[in-house]
């Protein structure tokens, strides 16, 4: 009851301050967030399809339409934006192995799981378990955000490959015109000699081909001259592009008003122009593969019947639902301590139990439907905050703008959500944008994302000579040496995570990995740095006790706060005593 009378004074203005300040932002973030969660959606659900049978884009889009909606609405940080994850794409297809080994139907023994992990989150929620994100520090914040970003980018050049298989770069066109396309058909023909013969038909493409239920042969048949250089170029063209329009806020061009509202839809601006290169070009590319019918996968009712298994399959659930839980309270919690960060001077209270206590509901809903389960996602949510951030008008000549804080509200991500919901009545809209195009602005995201974090500063230092090293302030408190020794641990845990995530046989223990950091800064990292040291390239790590107790003490999440006490951190007094020589 305490989280909704701290957010019963904000609720009306987490409205209304989507029409506060410009326009051209709040609308530019809704493009820039539909487009890029709806590419995100689509992609897992194609990964889904092949993986599990069962869910594939639509249940996808069903799923981020009801999901985010219902989470922007309800929920404790409506900043967060939740969507599909590698990590619980992988646990999702453990589920459905573990079915399968043991003849057990998926859908209904994965809505078993979906009870447990509400209950479990509701558990954790009742005795005040979300207090424990207070043990979460800078440390394991942004060596997930770094692993999320990578795979952003890692995925990014993934798909990108994907489009060679079928438009690859033939190096011998002389081979490919020797080769024509020919169609196999499948229906046998019997001549007058009694021999039976597969008719073929010449000159045809192979999707034609397909559309006859036929075989295509010879290189012709995926011969796409250009088609794979083009998207190459639309790729890196709209990642350059998007980024170039993002920082041109922070140019000397224009005047501000202006620069800001270009920034506002850079993304829009780079989608529309690299659009219109690719129509004027006029090849034949890839798009979304977006269902045109609005029903599931398999042939099935929309609810789920939970009894059309035994009742000790029911039982046995719990097990991989408390594992599935750690996932999801890690993958949520983490992204929404990274976005309420005092970095991001947020204004309006925040609440992880609220938050919890929606994705529960979420859970039950979507276990329900068959649908996959959503969860925060780092990336998206980072580029939602940075996408709504408010900067001073005017500054004095030679000044950068003075960062104000975050625009607060909850529609942006309404309207997004509430458009990837009606994206399948909008299809012929959305395949007016070459997949290349959309796959330079996961690129960009991944980029962008990961480049605002400190990790990412230490790491360039490594490659800098003393002179032309930035006056960092962590930099005055802590020596060279000691400072690349706290990058190194943290790239040997970015590692360990990595090879978690992609090694089949211990992705399951990813959650695991993360709580495992958390227990590497609270134990070995303070007996490897001095106190100093680590505040100032860290956050202080409250006691256990000061954590948990005493129950319904409000979450201070950021950094250099525990319960109502203010703890001193030298970063920030640095930093404080640098405002206050600027101000003088």
């Amino acid at each position: 009851m305490k989280i909704f009378r701290r957010k019963a004074p904000h609720f009306v203005s987490d409205f209304t301050d989507f029409f506060h300040g410009r326009w051209s932002q709040s609308f530019a973030a809704v493009i820039f967030l539909f487009f890029a969660n709806v590419t995100s959606i689509i992609t897992f659900g194609a990964v889904m399809e092949r993986a599990l049978h069962h869910q594939a884009a639509i249940e996808n889009i069903l799923c981020g339409g009801i999901s985010g909606v219902i989470f922007a609405l309800f929920s404790g940080q409506p900043l967060n934006i939740l969507s599909a994850t590698g990590p619980t794409l992988v646990f999702e297809t453990i589920l459905f192995d573990f079915c399968l080994t043991n003849g057990w139907q998926f859908l209904p023994f994965r809505f078993w799981v979906a009870a447990w992990i509400s209950v479990v989150l509701l558990i954790l929620v009742a005795t005040d378990m979300s207090a424990l994100v207070g043990l979460i520090t800078r440390f394991t914040e942004e060596a997930f955000a770094a692993l999320i970003s990578i795979v952003f980018i890692i995925q990014s050049f993934e798909k990108l490959v994907e489009i060679s298989h079928d438009a690859p770069i033939i190096v011998d066109p002389k081979r490919v015109f020797d080769s024509p396309c020919v169609c196999y058909l499948n229906e046998p023909m019997v001549l007058s000699n009694n021999i039976t013969v597969r008719p073929r038909i010449m000159d045809i493409d192979a999707e034609e081909c397909r559309q006859r239920g036929g075989e295509a042969f010879g290189l012709q048949c995926h011969f796409k001259p250009d088609v794979y250089m083009l998207s190459i170029l639309l790729t890196f063209g709209t990642f350059a592009l998007a980024y170039g329009l993002n920082i041109f806020r922070r140019t000397h061009f224009l005047n501000s008003t202006a620069r800001n509202s270009i920034s506002d839809f850079g993304v829009l601006i780079a989608i529309i122009v690299m659009t219109a290169v690719s129509k004027f070009i006029g090849l034949d590319l890839p798009v979304l593969n977006i269902p045109a019918n609005f029903r599931p996968t398999i042939d099935r009712p929309w609810l789920i019947n939970p009894l059309s298994v035994d009742w000790y399959v029911a039982l046995i659930a719990v097990l991989p639902a408390i594992f599935y839980t750690i996932l999801i309270v890690m993958d949520q919690q983490i992204t929404a301590v990274i976005i309420n960060r005092k970095d991001n001077k947020l204004r309006k209270d925040f609440g992880y139990h609220l938050d919890l206590l929606v994705i529960a509901l979420l859970i039950v809903i979507c276990g329900s439907l068959g649908l996959p389960f959503y969860v925060a996602g780092t990336v998206l949510s980072v580029m939602h905050v940075d996408s709504l951030r408010l900067q001073s008008d005017t500054s004095a000549p030679g000044e950068k703008a003075q960062f104000l804080g975050v625009k607060e509200q909850r529609l942006t991500a309404i309207i997004a959500h509430l458009l990837i919901g009606f994206s399948v009545f909008i299809t012929p809209v959305i395949k007016l944008v070459p997949l290349p195009v959309l796959i330079g602005i996961f690129l960009y995201m991944g980029v962008v994302s990961m480049l605002g974090l400190q990790f990412i500063q230490r790491i360039a230092m490594l490659f800098m000579p003393i002179k032309y090293q930035p006056d960092y302030v962590w930099l005055r408190l802590v020596r060279m040496k000691r400072v690349h020794l706290f990058t190194f641990f943290q790239i040997l845990s970015i590692v360990g995570l990595f090879a978690v995530k992609y090694t089949k046989t211990f992705s399951m223990l990813f959650p695991l990995m993360l709580v495992l950091m958390v227990i590497i800064r609270m134990f070995f990292m303070e007996k490897v740095f001095t106190k100093q040291e680590l505040l100032a390239l860290d956050d202080p790590v409250p006691s256990f006790h000061s954590v948990i107790s005493p129950k319904g003490q409000s979450v201070k999440a950021r950094k250099g706060t525990v319960g109502d006490e203010e703890t001193e951190n030298p970063r920030e007094a640095e930093e404080g005593k640098k405002r206050s020589s600027g101000n003088r």
